[in-house]
């Protein structure tokens, strides 16, 4: 799901270095937001400073609703 949101954001800055018109622009602009958001919907997005380097740190959220789910089976 995050690299989804990586390849939309390539996209975006490929289309913005190449001049590309306003309209089209705003779409990929939009669409790369939505993916982020969808991402912070369903993980937990944090920075991991413990190296020195900001790294971006996943949790998923949904994990204890899987655990629910096949105890009440």
């Amino acid at each position: 799901m995050a690299s989804a949101g990586v390849l939309q954001l390539i996209i975006f800055l490929y289309l913005l270095d190449n001049e590309t018109s306003t309209v089209v622009l705003f779409s990929a602009g939009v669409g790369c937001a939505i993916e982020f958001w969808k991402v912070t919907k369903a993980m937990t997005v944090s920075i991991d400073w413990s190296r020195g380097i900001p790294l971006p740190k996943f949790e998923d959220k949904a994990g204890g609703h899987d655990l629910f789910a096949y105890y009440t089976l």
